[in-house]
Formats: structure tokens, C-alpha cells, sequence
């Protein structure tokens, strides 16, 4: 797992070669990377630095009081955000409190070189390792080990790096709180607007679906009332059929009568007037009664019942 160490400066460099010597033998999938000479401004950016950068899964930021304001570790540290794999970068506080980081770098979470934060920063890199992680007890004891050694040695850096650090005012740390803060509001903001939008768009989306449902269901309420009406009438046609045995006495004269009497039954129970039973053929052979005042045919009778 590649580690890209961020420096500027003798002590940043120091620190960061420290970081270079002791990580591995915390997680040793752990690979420390830092460019091997200082180069200057506006020169430093090479396909090496980048090819690295890409390749890294974190990023450490070493950071003191003469480079947090120079160009080219504002760069690195924005370009290790968003160019390693994991995203993130950290800053290593050299000879620095944690009021004293100032400017875009106040952005990151930062640690010391104290014993405490050396392993909390430990705990993360081992964390970006993700299938390569080591057991947080295994790790244990092997700072346990080296912490002693690693300490001397930082503490040699450290010390000179705290004399070199200006003083910040109370003015100066209250107007950089001031404007952490305000930046805070303006991304609290952005959220809460990016929350709303989705909300709207939720909100639009379930009412498109329900009114779809709405719909599917009067269609589904349009089908089974034209089912029912169907089978309604299919049940009347089979009342009708039974009533009519023609099915089962042939189709001569006296399977015709008898379905003359059925329909004339069907008429008078149904409220139609028919005064006489006695049917008469026309020209064509078409049985004819008065209903209702009418000359109605068999035909259409039994048409009209069924229906």
C-alpha cells in the first residue's frame, strides 16, 4: 500500500524520512513514498510525483511553520486529497499546535508528533490498507517497541522546529475560527440545499407512482365491472337454454311450440303484455306474435330475452 509523504523544508524532510523508515515496520504492505531531493517552486511537479500520487492510497502532509503558507505543499496537499485512492490526506504537525496550522491546510485533520497522535496517525494509514490491515494488537506492539527509538529522534527535529515557530495573536486564531466557521455555514447550506432538491424530486417521483397505481386500479375497476356484466349475461343465455330443451327434442314442430310457450312464459313474467298465446307464421315461415301493441318475430324475442 503506497503512503505519499508531502515535505518542504530540512525538518519536513526529516520527519518525513523518519515516517519512511519506521512505517513498514508497523504493516509491512506499507510502501512510504517521498521525492528524493528538494526542487523548487513551480519545478517540483514531474510524472514521478504524479505517477505516485495516483499510486498512493493516503497522503501525509509534514508540515511547519516556514512551508504551511508555501505554494507547492498547499498544491501536493490538494492534490493528495483528490488524486489518492482513499481521498484523504492528513497533516503532520512539526513543532506545531493544532491553532497555529492557518489557510487551506486547516482544512485536514491534523496530528503532533506526540506519542498519542503518532498512532492514532498509524491507525490510519493501517486503516487505508483495507484487506491489508494488521491487527490493531499486533501493530500495538510493535510501536510499543519502536516508540522509544522513533521518539529521540523526532523529538531532535521538533525541538528545533518549535523555537523557529512564530507566535500566533488570540486575533489571528479568532479570525481564522471566524472563517472555519464560515465556511462550515456556507457547506452546511449547500447541503441542506442538495437535501431539499432530493426531497422534491422524492416527493415528485411518489406521486407520479401513486397517481400510476390510481389510474391501474379505476382500469382494473373498468375490467372487473365488464367481466361481471359478462358473466351476467352469459348466465342469462344459460337460464334461457335451459328453459328451451330444443337442445334435446330435435328441431320439428313440437320443439318449436315448445319454445314459443317458453318465450311467451320468459314475456309475461318479464312484465311484457301478450294477450294471446297463439303464434302466426308469415310468408317466410318466421313465427310472429303481438307484444306490447307489436308484431314481434321468434327471432327477435329470443334475441331481446337473451340480451
Amino acid at each position: 500500500m503506497r503512503v505519499f509523504l508531502s515535505w518542504s523544508g530540512p525538518k519536513s524532510r526529516a520527519v518525513a524520512e523518519l515516517l519512511k523508515k519506521y512505517l513498514p515496520s508497523l504493516n509491512n504492505t506499507v510502501d512510504p513514498w517521498l521525492s528524493s531531493k528538494e526542487i523548487s517552486t513551480g519545478a517540483r511537479w514531474s510524472s514521478e510525483i504524479a505517477a505516485n500520487l495516483e499510486a498512493a492510497n493516503i497522503g501525509v502532509i509534514c508540515v511547519t511553520a516556514e512551508n504551511q503558507n508555501e505554494p507547492w505543499i498547499l498544491f501536493e496537499a490538494g492534490a493528495v486529497s483528490k488524486l489518492t485512492t482513499v481521498g484523504r490526506a492528513m497533516v503532520l504537525r512539526i513543532g506545531m499546535k493544532a491553532t497555529d496550522i492557518t489557510g487551506p491546510l486547516s482544512q485536514f485533520q491534523s496530528v503532533g508528533t506526540e506519542r498519542d497522535d503518532i498512532w492514532k496517525l498509524v491507525v490510519d494509514i493501517n486503516g487505508a490498507a483495507a484487506g491489508n490491515a494488521v491487527p490493531e494488537s499486533t501493530i500495538s506492539l510493535t510501536f510499543n517497541a519502536i516508540w522509544p527509538t522513533l521518539q529521540g529522534e523526532l523529538d531532535q527535529v521538533t525541538k528545533q522546529a518549535s523555537a523557529d515557530a512564530p507566535e500566533r495573536s488570540q486575533d489571528e486564531i479568532m479570525q481564522e475560527l471566524l472563517t472555519l466557521a464560515r465556511r462550515q455555514e456556507q457547506s452546511s447550506q449547500l447541503l441542506l440545499n442538495q437535501i431539499v432538491a432530493v426531497s422534491e424530486r422524492t416527493i415528485v417521483t411518489l406521486e407520479s407512482r401513486a397517481l400510476e397505481r390510481r389510474y391501474e386500479e379505476e382500469q382494473y375497476s373498468v375490467e372487473i365491472a365488464r367481466l361481471k356484466a359478462r358473466e351476467h349475461d352469459l348466465q342469462k343465455r344459460l337460464a334461457l337454454w335451459e328453459q328451451t330443451p330444443a337442445k334435446s327434442v330435435g328441431t320439428g314442430p313440437q320443439s318449436l311450440a315448445v319454445i314459443q310457450a317458453n318465450v311467451v312464459k320468459l314475456l309475461r313474467e318479464r312484465g311484457f303484455a301478450v294477450p294471446s298465446e297463439i303464434w302466426k307464421q308469415d310468408d317466410e315461415g318466421e313465427s310472429r306474435l303481438i307484444v306490447n301493441g307489436q308484431i314481434r318475430t321468434l327471432t327477435s324475442l329470443m334475441k331481446e330475452l337473451v340480451g
